[in-house]
């Protein structure tokens, strides 16, 4: 978001957190200001506003979010665009699913809870001036989830700055590196990851390092690497990145995965589940892979692709779709429409 509305705009990153800043952050050039509450925030809006216009762009829907909406809706001389780039009460319901002991901790009193989200993501629907998603399947599933409006929106996809370097390894028969670049989580399907480096010891599984360890049979086919480690270097050592999520999950359905844009940006073919956001920006540029349960054939397709034609189309899509210039441009577009009917 910071990168996007960085092409028009002067822009500073504000946090609302108690605890440690996102490890990731470190990938982007941008100084996060924490926050303790969104009271601090909103006093802050408010100063800042009796001497210039300001543009509140807002990620998620959630507990203190959803607070700042609800304290900022008197500044006169700010305008409020959320942003909706997961299905977050999709999330929720996923992992209540996933254990009776996740169900009974978010149960309907938890923030985190299914039915709290989106109850806040509502209020943050209706206050909005402007509205935007990472996709136009996430888009519709909002709409069909949310009350009828017409305020105005956009599509915004994830982007990164154009670091890519040169790809390392070729694909052959003697060795496969893959990556799976994101947080291990369960409907993320880490446990395909796990059956293609069982089936074949040529195969090298790439991750970060995390709470998620793997198994410790597999630990001589596994790199974890530290999160800082500059990704258009973790890019350039793989063959390809993997995304199994599964999509039958609602957590995972109407998400556009943020790695794949990374791998876009560095020219790395791609072998994912054919969700709907991903067939939004990639269709044509990636394995489509339906169905993973079967690891030697999964292996086959991969390596009987040409790698080198899928990452030239996915990059291709990077240039069209995934640039800060092409993110920014829209965003501007809608601020602007935005602005000039208030």
């Amino acid at each position: 978001m910071a990168l996007t509305a960085g092409e028009q705009f002067e822009v500073e990153v504000w946090a609302i957190d108690s605890g440690s800043i996102w490890v990731g952050a470190s990938q982007f050039p941008f100084e996060v200001r924490v926050f303790a509450t969104a009271q601090d925030v909103a006093l802050q809006l408010r100063s800042r506003a009796e001497s210039e216009r300001l543009c509140l762009w807002i990620a998620k829907g959630m507990g203190s979010l959803s607070s700042i909406v609800d304290n900022i809706g008197s500044i006169s001389n700010a305008i409020l665009i959320a942003d909706f780039d997961d299905d977050d009460v999709g999330i929720a319901r996923s992992t209540t699913r996933k254990s009776l002991a996740h169900r009974l901790k978010l149960n309907p009193l938890h923030p985190d809870s299914p039915e709290r989200i989106l109850a806040a993501q509502r209020r943050v629907w209706v206050t909005a001036d402007a509205l935007t998603f990472s996709s136009p399947s996430l888009e519709a599933k909002y709409r069909e989830r949310m009350p009828a409006t017409s305020t105005r929106s956009a599509v915004i996809p994830h982007t990164r700055l154009d670091r890519s370097e040169p790809s390392g390894p070729s694909t052959s028969n003697s060795g496969l590196r893959v990556g799976f670049l994101g947080t291990v989580v369960h409907y993320k399907g880490p446990e395909h990851l796990i059956s293609l480096a069982r089936s074949d010891q040529s195969v090298t599984v790439v991750t970060f390092e995390q709470r998620w360890q793997p198994p410790a049979d597999l630990r001589d086919q596994w790199q974890l690497l530290a999160p800082s480690t500059p990704l258009p270097k973790v890019y350039s050592d793989l063959d390809y990145l993997l995304v199994p999520s599964r999509d039958s999950d609602d957590a995972t359905s109407h998400q556009l995965p943020a790695k794949m844009v990374d791998a876009a940006m560095s020219g790395v073919p791609v072998a994912a589940t054919p969700t709907a956001p991903i067939e939004d920006f990639f269709s044509g540029a990636f394995i489509p892979i339906d169905d993973w349960q079967d690891p030697l054939r999964v292996l086959e397709t991969i390596r009987s692709a040409d790698r080198t034609q899928l990452g030239l189309a996915i990059r291709q899509r990077y240039e069209q779709y995934l640039t800060p210039s092409a993110t920014g441009t829209t965003f501007a577009e809608l601020v602007s429409r935005t602005v000039g009917v208030l």
